[in-house]
């Protein structure tokens, strides 16, 4: 009998990307050691999780090295080299095996395929992936109930994985894939699961229009208006049709101006080029929602939620919550994040006050080059005497950069992450993720962002922590709230508000913090030590530098002399590309951050951007897997573009 290892090598010369899954003990609990594990022989072991699963067999070894029986988890989707499979997940304990007998009776019996019976009762059937996108269903809704669909994105434990019960997944007689090949979809399951994405034939007359119900209407829409860009329509035609649609089909019907954000989204891509699977990375999939009046009384809601949530950091934040931390550009925001996700992981007091819960993290960072990253985390470590076997395995790192995603595309990317495996999540930084076509001075804009870290925040029962940029001008006479960049909406959505400040000294900020669940706290001197913050309690936290003033170079404490006003340059088009652009591409949401931080509004960067392309200044570049536009000081090379020109 092969063993585990053998196995899930065997499974990837089929191409089929393999990775480890913690797997059930005989006494019915998890390999992971946590007590209670709703995911009991179903949640992955390695570093990154789905994103580590891999065909080569090297790595499936390396993989392995730590957890030599390890179940087995297979990703479903397609493959880079094509091919790849989804899969029927049946559950009989949710009528599943009734949903599908009803599905064969109304069309017609399901063809021979691979087929693996679980430990839990149930049955995988794999089929060939139809190409496109496959978007995973796993409550149902899609085909019924105990009926679930594992596409792009998704994965299944495979056999000779043990389940919580003690039973192994294994290969149903002639059924394995010693046995048979993937079976194409039959037409009729295949329509079924493609829709509406396979669907987007406009309709001829609204009498055969199917209705576009309240949780579709932003990606039907989006969806529809694609078709029209990839078969070359302008924006005014696409903003026409869309109208109609939204008129005839939608109900309810959207906002004018959100459908006019859709056309201008989908127009932004160049005609022939528009993803298949374009889902608006500027607006969010709006989720069904239940309206259902769940009024309760007081005294019912206060025996139902007897406590709050425990939390991550005391004073601070807590399980489920959002916070800011916001301060201007190389104010040492992301030491000071490192050391709060360290004193998480390790249970140590955040800044030698501040209690923390113990879990795993996920650093998220889209601005830091990875070897950076390696360096500055044992760097923070060692200062605090924290030894690298007490954080290494609990510390986990998604590096963003050079692959951006933005907070709406990350939907897949949280769906994969199992709830409960983070105590805390740090996205660092929040401006690198906000989608494109977003106003950062919108209260509809970033609140729809917020509410979307709120949903993740939610699913994965996880704190997020996100960073954001301060405002320009002097922030000594703001209230906290009103310190963040852009729209009211940023602090108001949040629970926990922190900002970092300037001090009367130079290597002193002075930390406050506007919050929602904790008593108010008191303003706190924090001191610069590379590469720490400690707190100073010998400082006075009122004493916020203002703008046109700095120290007596004399000493006189206290003292204040008028500083020369600066002049703010004249930003003309050439000083905009000298000062913002270089010849290797950036995101151009990322050069209009970079000009805001100097005092560059939105609008006036804008402008630049236009006529330095018009003028041939600036050049467009379309690169494989972003949506974003990216921008440069030289043309794009043919090859990098797939021989396009």
């Amino acid at each position: 009998m092969k063993s585990v290892l053998e196995t899930a090598i065997a499974y990837t010369r089929r191409g089929w990307p393999v990775f480890p899954i913690y797997e059930a003990l005989s006494d019915g609990s998890c390999a992971c050691g946590k007590p209670e594990c709703e995911h009991v022989g179903k949640h992955p072991c390695c570093p990154h999780g789905l994103d580590d699963a891999t065909a080569d067999p090297e790595r499936v070894t390396a993989l392995w090295g730590r957890h030599s029986t390890a179940n087995i988890g297979i990703r479903t989707g397609a493959t880079p080299k094509g091919g790849g499979f989804i899969v029927l997940d049946v559950d009989p304990r949710h009528d599943g095996d009734k949903t599908l007998e009803q599905l064969q009776r109304n069309n017609e019996p399901l063809p021979s395929t691979l087929e693996a019976i679980t430990g839990g009762g149930g049955c995988h059937l794999l089929f060939q992936h139809p190409g496109g996108y496959v978007k995973s269903d796993n409550r149902g809704k899609l085909l019924g109930p105990g009926l679930d669909l594992k596409g792009d994105g998704g994965y299944i434990v495979a056999p000779p994985s043990r389940h919580k019960s003690g039973l192994l997944y294994q290969w149903k007689d002639a059924c394995g894939p010693d046995d048979l090949e993937l079976t194409p979809l039959p037409p009729w399951l295949r329509q079924l699961i493609l829709r509406p994405e396979a669907n987007l034939r406009l309709p001829t007359t609204p009498a055969l229009a199917e209705a576009i119900g309240d949780g579709q209407r932003n990606s039907t829409l989006a969806s529809l208006g694609g078709t029209m860009r990839r078969r070359g329509m302008g924006f005014d035609a696409i903003h026409a049709a869309l109208v109609q649609e939204n008129k005839l089909r939608c109900k309810p019907p959207l906002d004018e101006s959100e459908v006019r954000r859709i056309a201008v989204s989908v127009s932004r891509y160049e005609p022939g080029v528009v993803p298949e699977d374009l889902r608006t990375p500027q607006m969010p999939d709006i989720p069904e929602v239940d309206l259902t009046p769940t009024i309760c009384t007081a005294r019912q809601l206060m025996q139902q939620y007897p406590a709050m949530n425990p939390y991550v950091i005391d004073s601070i934040i807590r399980l489920g919550e959002i916070a800011n931390l916001v301060a201007a550009a190389k104010r040492g925001k992301t030491h000071l994040l490192i050391e709060m996700a360290l004193a998480v992981v390790t249970e140590r007091m955040w800044l030698s006050r501040f209690r923390t819960s113990p879990g795993k993290v996920l650093y998220i960072d889209n601005e830091l080059h990875k070897p950076t990253i390696a360096q500055r985390i044992p760097l923070i470590a060692e200062a605090r005497g924290i030894g690298i076997d007490e954080y290494a395995d609990d510390f986990h790192v998604e590096s963003m950069r050079g692959r951006l995603r933005d907070i709406y595309a990350m939907q897949r990317y949280f769906d994969q992450v199992e709830p409960d495996m983070y105590k805390l999540i740090i996205i660092d930084s929040l401006y690198r993720a906000l989608p494109a076509g977003i106003d950062e001075n919108s209260n509809a804009d970033v609140t729809a962002v917020y509410n979307t870290l709120d949903g993740y925040a939610d699913h994965l029962k996880a704190a997020f922590v996100a960073v954001h940029h301060s405002s320009k001008g002097s922030q000594s006479n703001k209230a906290v709230v009103d310190v963040g960049a852009g729209a009211g909406a940023q602090a108001r959505a949040v629970d926990s508000h922190i900002v970092l400040r300037q001090h009367e000294q130079d290597d002193v900020v002075v930390m406050e913090a506007g919050l929602r669940s904790f008593p108010p706290l008191q303003p706190l001197c924090l001191r610069w030590s590379y590469p720490l913050w400690n707190l100073d309690e010998s400082l006075d936290p009122s004493e916020l530098r203002r703008e046109g003033s700095r120290r007596n170079k004399r000493g006189g404490e206290g003292k204040q002399v008028a500083a020369e006003p600066s002049k703010a340059p004249e930003w003309t088009t050439e000083l905009f590309v000298q000062e913002f652009l270089k010849e290797t591409p950036q995101d151009k949401q990322t050069v209009i951050a970079l000009a805001a931080e100097r005092g560059v509004s939105n609008r006036k960067a804008e402008n630049a951007i236009r006529v330095a392309l018009a003028t041939q200044k600036a050049y467009i570049w379309s690169l494989a897997g972003s949506r974003s536009v990216h921008l440069a000081t030289v043309e794009q090379p043919v090859a990098a573009t797939g021989g396009q020109p």
